[in-house]
């Protein structure tokens, strides 16, 4: 399988990683890592969070949860 990804300046590998399938030179599929997640915590409203990092892209990921009235 790949190498394992470690976020620039954190120092941890991520708590999920990202790939991405491809082929190979004999039509053999074969997973590629891409990027990875990390579990952050609470934002400032007390919402859970997690970094998704493909790249230099990062996104950050909330469960799709109702919000309170």
């Amino acid at each position: 399988m790949a190498e394992t990804i470690v976020e620039p300046g954190k120092g941890r590998p991520p708590d999920f990683r990202v790939v991405q399938v491809e082929m190979d030179k004999e039509g053999k599929k074969k997973f590629v890592s891409v990027g990875g997640i990390w579990t952050q915590g609470k934002s400032k409203g007390g919402t859970d969070y997690s970094t998704l990092k493909i790249g230099s892209l990062r996104l950050l990921v909330f469960k799709n949860e109702p919000k309170p009235k």
